[in-house]
């Protein structure tokens, strides 16, 4: 079964901020820095919970530490693509 059209677009976008960003375009820097915070909160909003929760999670410490490393990977793209966007949008 194929995917479909909307889960075949998401890497095209994520591939055509980063491309934006580092033409140095205030929109795909503004972008990036959306999408890492939205990836951020949607992440400790789906795992959060369930990593708080008591027992174990999934296949205990490493998928801990691989929900905490995609939180942080995306919280960290959020904060630089908003400096760099503040950066951009005071030299223009």
């Amino acid at each position: 079964m194929r995917p479909s059209i909307a889960a075949q677009g998401q890497p095209t976008l994520l591939a055509g901020l980063l491309v934006g960003a580092a033409m140095h375009r205030l929109a795909s820097t503004f972008g990036l820095a959306l999408i890492g915070a939205l990836i951020a909160v949607a992440n400790i909003s789906k795992h959060g919970p369930e990593i708080i929760a008591a027992g174990a999670w999934r296949s205990g410490p490493l998928s801990v530490l691989l929900a905490a490393g995609l939180t942080l990977s995306a919280a960290l793209t959020a904060v630089f693509g908003f400096l760099a966007w503040r950066s951009l949008r005071s030299t223009r």
